[in-house]
Order: structure tokens, then sequence, then C-alpha cells
């Protein structure tokens, strides 16, 4: 999580995100994009498939995305 606490500082320093926590937010994404697989996956044992889950985590990227007021850069990246 570490990780993606420091590339979210770093994207917001370069004025590509607005963000006042990173390392909250970094906690919320991680969350967004693993909690809902993880119970069906616990509790009954029924892991979802890579086209369910393929979807659901570009819905949370670009979600989040939106929320924090993405900026691309001049080269297109993130």
């Amino acid at each position: 999580m570490q990780a993606l606490s420091d590339i979210l500082a770093k994207k917001r320093d370069q004025g590509q995100l607005t963000l006042s926590d990173p390392q909250l937010q970094a906690t919320a994404f991680l969350g967004a994009i693993m909690g809902y697989p993880l119970p069906g996956a616990l509790i009954a044992q029924n892991a979802l498939t890579a086209e369910t889950l393929e979807p659901l985590a570009e819905c949370a990227i670009s979600v989040f995305l939106t929320a924090w007021g993405y900026k691309p850069s001049s080269s297109g990246t993130l």
C-alpha cells in the first residue's frame, strides 16, 4: 500500500491529481478493488473470474481518477 500511496503523492505534487491524504486514499482505492471479490472467495469459496474482475477494476479506476480530478501529463501517461 505504501508504494501506491507514494505514487499518488508524487502525482499530486506534479499537479496530476487532487488529493488531501494519499495514504487514506490509497487505502480506499485498494479496498474498492479488493473488497468486492474477497467475501465471495472467502465465504463461498467462489473466486470471481477474470471476465468479472476486469470490468470491476476498470470501473473503480475510472471512478477514483474522476474523483481525484486526474489531469493527464503532456505525454498522456499517468
